[in-house]
């Protein structure tokens, strides 16, 4: 819960900062978030380029990402942060389109932040919900939280299922003494590979 309670605060201080600097609408890009034992190793970012492309286009750059990541860093747990819909009534809005209710009127459904978080086979989600406000103001409503659950196989799943993958792939310790002699070269070439998918990075080690 502290991971997903942080990854959402940054995210929410992100987005009021976005609206107040360039106006109502404006969007943030998927964001990735990489840990190790309980400590966060890496942050990447979508770039614009990617984002604009479809769903599809910027899942396989996620795709490719999240791999680069568990096989570089050694992850154990992924979080992603995106922007998307909740509703205030789910039971009306049951299998609808969340983006299609919101954009003919659909009161009970809002734009949101949503925190995706996978780590020990399990899925947590918080999802918080805003309006805007004049001049550049974000409102923000309750958050939604569902915790840890197995992995389910429907369509919300599908970045769930995704993370839960890449953290199956073998990981190997690189060498500490190879580290020591060549971490900047290790760590340039998988900020490259990110970059090359996508993505924009920052790591701490």
């Amino acid at each position: 819960m502290m991971k997903l309670a942080m990854v959402l605060a940054t995210a929410v201080e992100a987005k009021n900062e976005m609206v107040a600097e360039g106006g109502i609408g404006e969007d943030i890009n998927q964001v990735l978030y990489g840990w190790c034992g309980g400590s966060l190793s890496v942050v990447s970012q979508m770039t614009d380029v990617v984002q604009r492309q479809t769903p599809y286009e910027r899942f396989m750059a996620v795709s490719s990402a999240v791999a680069i990541l568990r096989l570089g860093w050694g992850l154990d747990a992924i979080s992603m942060v995106a922007e998307g819909y909740v509703s205030s009534n789910p039971i009306d809005t049951y299998d609808k389109n969340l983006a299609k209710e919101f954009a003919i009127g659909n009161r009970a459904v809002n734009e949101c932040l949503t925190v995706t978080h996978v780590a020990n086979d399990e899925v947590s989600f918080v999802s918080k919900g805003y309006s805007y406000d004049v001049p550049r103001k974000v409102i923000w409503h309750e958050e939604v939280f569902v915790p840890g659950r197995m992995m389910v196989r429907n369509e919300e799943s599908m970045y769930p299922l995704l993370f839960h993958t890449a953290l199956k792939l073998p990981y190997s310790q690189p060498d500490d003494e190879v580290m020591w002699l060549a971490s900047d070269d290790y760590y340039k070439a998988l900020v490259f590979g990110l970059l090359a998918n996508g993505f924009s990075t920052r790591f701490f080690v």
